[in-house]
């Protein structure tokens, strides 16, 4: 190689880098901007939704399913959880006035776990929705791992239209690129308990419940 050649070589070199950065910091900026889509599209107010999964449940399943969180000591740690839990189970335990005053994990049949996890990391279930919740399935769909919130543990892979029914109101979301409010979250849920041709039987609401 003359030195001509390393010359041109070395600018050649240049502009491409230059080309290759500008282009980098582009698709770094489409990223944030896709993934900032998938975080109001694919994340809820952990009680709003966790809430509504309860109410799916207690229609298609034929039994009142209600929506149980906590705390729990484990070797000397605190864990915050959230649980989906068939009334009937809930109402059989023992010591039911210890477990409120106290918080202690009680231990369901049939549950359901939405969240369990180390009280540092989660910072405790807020039960003014400051927290969101994401799911397995969707993440899964929109082949993606980039949503920083916390996943829900239960995959309701025995409860297809429970799936059914987020993949839709993330869609929705996505679309509208804004989180549903709780008043719009309940109508879609309204809404796709109407378009399927076996509609299971209603009960009576308290969305305050």
């Amino acid at each position: 190689m003359n030195k001509d050649e390393l010359i041109e070589k070395i600018k050649v070199n240049k502009e491409e880098t230059k080309k290759i950065t500008k282009r980098s910091e582009e698709l770094k900026k489409e990223k944030e901007k896709l993934n900032d889509i998938l975080e109001k599209g694919l994340t809820f107010p952990s009680l709003d939704i966790t809430r509504i999964i309860a109410y799916l449940l207690t229609i298609y399943e034929n039994k009142l399913y209600i929506p149980i969180y906590g705390y729990y000591y484990d070797s000397g740690n605190q864990y915050d959880y959230m649980y989906l839990v068939p009334v009937d189970d809930f109402a059989a335990l023992e010591n039911k006035e210890k477990y409120f005053k106290f918080g202690w994990r009680a231990r369901y049949n049939n549950q359901l776990v939405i969240v369990s996890e180390k009280h540092d990391s989660f910072q405790g279930i807020d039960k003014n929705n400051g927290h969101r919740l994401t799911f397995s399935h969707l993440l899964e769909e929109y082949g993606t791992s980039d949503v920083n919130e916390r996943v829900c543990i239960e995959k309701f892979d025995d409860y297809p239209y429970i799936k059914e029914f987020i993949s839709m109101v993330s869609a929705m979301q996505i679309e509208k690129n804004e989180r549903l409010d709780k008043g719009e979250l309940w109508m879609a849920m309204s809404d796709f308990i109407n378009s399927k041709k076996d509609k299971p039987k209603t009960r009576e609401l308290n969305k305050n419940n």
